[in-house]
């Protein structure tokens, strides 16, 4: 009998690609609020965690899946300033509820973010790094992730940043989009991290699952953090300058015409970020035995898939 897989937030940049690579296992379900997408045929599960725990638990209970991929999380950073009682749910309290409640449960698989960390210095950035994140949405999936290590054994996290992808809004699809209708931009340049590829993500998954079906312990072994994303760092301004300099490239019609750095403070948001998210990605390499494509051929990459 097939392992059953459930993937949480499958409406999402990162479930979709989740739904695209993981059907090659067989008994794979979408889970989502309400069923947006074709999720590559996936069967729908529909998963509201605005609902009751006990709404919630009974779903997972009857599904009861032995692998679940946790790509759900209230991600409108300015928003959750004003909204913590929603993003402490979703971030904090739900990942751990969708654990506890399935009895077969063999690994769990937890996206997390960059924003958790906020150092000083402007190295890149370990695991084992003090944390201290500077918004409501740092803090809950800080939260979040804590709570899963402390209670379950089989849980491996996923820490990664500036993720984008076909599907959503992100920056690299803000920034195509803004340079069709306008003439001028200004992009911060004092941010610094690196642009993660969705599929990139959505391959990981596909090899740590891979692993797990022939190692039982697999999860048990490997438990922890991780951060996970594209190689290499950049800042904002020059991630924007690559993108239009590709969107040229592949002949997609712009009016933009002029690119101009600006501090971050320049454009206050309602929730501050980062300066540093340069993740070192070590861990990953050297424990999970995974590597990462360096964020310039990835975005190539992605620009292939426009044509």
């Amino acid at each position: 009998m097939k392992n059953k897989i459930l993937v949480c937030g499958a409406d999402g940049q990162v479930g979709q690609k989740l739904c695209s690579y993981l059907n090659h296992f067989g008994q794979v379900y979408a889970g989502s609020k309400s069923k947006k997408t074709s999720h590559y045929g996936l069967p729908h599960i529909t998963l509201d965690f605005a609902k009751t725990d006990a709404e919630i638990s009974q779903i997972i209970q009857e599904l009861d899946p032995q692998y679940i991929v946790n790509a759900a999380a209230f991600t409108q950073v300015d928003l959750a300033e004003d909204q913590e009682k929603e993003a402490t749910r979703i971030n904090t309290i739900v990942p751990s509820l969708l654990a506890k409640a399935s009895p077969s449960l063999k690994g769990f698989i937890h996206f997390s973010t960059d924003y958790v960390y906020n150092p000083k210095h402007n190295n890149p950035i370990s695991e084992e790094e003090e944390k201290n994140p500077c918004n409501i949405y740092g803090k809950t999936k800080l939260l979040g992730d804590e709570k899963l290590l402390t209670d379950f054994n089989n849980v491996i996290i996923l820490r990664t940043s500036w993720v984008y992808g076909q599907q959503g809004k992100n920056f690299v699809n803000n920034m195509i989009d803004y340079g069709k209708k306008n003439t001028r931009l200004t992009v911060a340049n004092d941010q610094w991290g690196a642009p993660t590829y969705a599929r990139d993500l959505g391959l990981v998954v596909f090899a740590i699952l891979s692993r797990a079906m022939d190692d039982d312990k697999y999860f048990l072994t490997k438990k922890g953090v991780y951060n996970c994303c594209n190689e290499g760092h950049t800042n904002w301004y020059e991630l924007a300058l690559k993108i239009f300099d590709l969107a040229k490239i592949y002949k997609i019609k712009l009016k933009l015409n002029e690119i101009i750095p600006v501090a971050s403070s320049d454009s206050p948001t309602r929730a501050l970020r980062p300066k540093n998210s340069r993740l070192n990605i070590s861990k990953l390499n050297n424990v999970l035995k995974i590597e990462m494509p360096s964020w310039e051929t990835s975005l190539h990459q992605f620009f292939d898939t426009l044509r």
